[in-house]
């Protein structure tokens, strides 16, 4: 099925917007690093766009979309998703995030659970739940951004993928992006306001009272974070949320196994559609625009 690709104007910069399909609306939100984007998703978007309105943006600073100074990181890409909402007359869809990309759905479940039919969080981080940890392929990518050599750049792309039939030519393209100035910036730009204490930080509390339907996704082979801390995050969500482990993907589960990725989404937002969200009022701070 064809995707439109197209141009939004969000928190007053350019949004490179994908969308395929017609039916619920899924958001895919995709995660950090050099030469992340959209592109990520691309695999699973025909495995879902029969049935679904597939929407895949490019993060600011990422991909096709602006790539100016990234300010405050997360706090920015919340509010860029929120105003796609918008924008797209979105009243609820469902969100589903790849490592980064699940604290920007978790933040806007939490902050605007009306509008969140559905959260999908594959290979995500555990700070969020509390889950504290060492990540190898943090380091990884801080040593990418600083220097991207292509020897580190082939060690990144061989830590978070489990499938390495196509290491050269995923190393090809990201030094691509390496190439581009104004990409390598924002990277930059995003990695220095990490490294700065309360820059960029937001609130995750009431994750564990999150009422919609909650699937965490985790690969057998990850590497780029701990492989044990999978069953920790999944101890920490709020009950009856379900724990699909990928056999044979690492971190990167959109590309190591796309059409289970896709079938698990697909039963997500099954699952949403039967069983409407019920605000909890401890959980919500506000309902309005983010």
């Amino acid at each position: 099925m064809t995707a439109l690709e197209f141009d939004l104007r969000l928190v007053g910069r350019t949004t490179r917007v994908r969308i395929a399909g017609e039916g619920t609306p899924v958001i895919l939100i995709h995660g950090g690093g050099l030469g992340s984007s959209g592109r990520v998703w691309l695999p699973v978007v025909p495995h879902l766009a029969a049935s679904h309105r597939i929407i895949v943006p490019d993060l600011i600073g990422f991909g096709d979309s602006s790539t100016p100074d990234v300010e405050d990181g997360l706090p920015l890409f919340i509010r860029q998703i929120s105003e796609l909402l918008d924008v797209l007359c979105l009243d609820r869809a469902v969100l589903v995030g790849h490592s980064m990309g699940c604290q920007i759905a978790t933040v806007l479940a939490l902050r605007s659970p009306m509008r969140v039919q559905g959260l999908g969080l594959f290979a995500c981080g555990g700070r969020f739940v509390g889950v504290s940890y060492e990540s190898a392929g943090h380091a990884l990518l801080e040593e990418v951004i600083a220097n991207p050599t292509e020897a580190a750049v082939r060690s990144l792309v061989e830590c978070v993928n489990g499938v390495l039939d196509d290491v050269d030519a995923e190393v090809a393209e990201r030094m691509r992006w390496a190439r581009r100035s104004g990409h390598l910036a924002a990277q930059r730009n995003l990695a220095a306001a990490r490294r700065q204490p309360g820059r960029g930080e937001v609130d995750y509390a009431g994750v564990d009272r999150l009422r919609m339907p909650i699937v965490l996704g985790w690969g057998d082979l990850e590497r780029f974070n701990p492989v044990e801390i999978g069953p920790q995050i999944a101890g920490r969500l709020p009950r009856g949320s379900r724990y699909q482990v990928f056999r044979g993907a690492g971190h990167n589960i959109p590309h190591d196994r796309p059409a289970e990725a896709a079938q698990v989404i697909a039963d997500l937002v099954r699952a949403a559609v039967d069983m409407p969200v019920e605000p909890d009022p401890g959980v919500i701070a506000t309902t309005a625009a983010i």
